[in-house]
């Protein structure tokens, strides 16, 4: 991306890119990271998990994974987790 944008613009979009990263979609249409993020996350991550184990409740997976996602870096708490399922 360096070679694309330059040193200095990468540098600049260092915060951005470690928030949404660098799909192509989200580096291409800046404006709509969050939006392209849900809909990969949806298409792909989700479905597959839900398809492969026929899982009915889908928003506790997601409620699962948000919480997951909050406790990065640290011990995993299963009572931290049960509270916010």
């Amino acid at each position: 991306m360096v070679n694309h944008h330059g040193l200095l613009d990468e540098k600049r979009l260092l915060p951005h890119r470690l928030v949404f990263g660098y799909y192509p979609d989200v580096v291409t249409h800046p404006s709509s990271e969050s939006e392209i993020l849900k809909l990969l996350s949806d298409s792909y991550l989700y479905k597959d998990i839900l398809d492969w184990e026929h899982i009915k409740k889908a928003d506790k997976i997601v409620k699962l994974l948000q919480a997951l996602a909050f406790q990065i870096g640290s011990e995993v708490s299963y009572n931290k987790l049960l509270r916010r399922i």
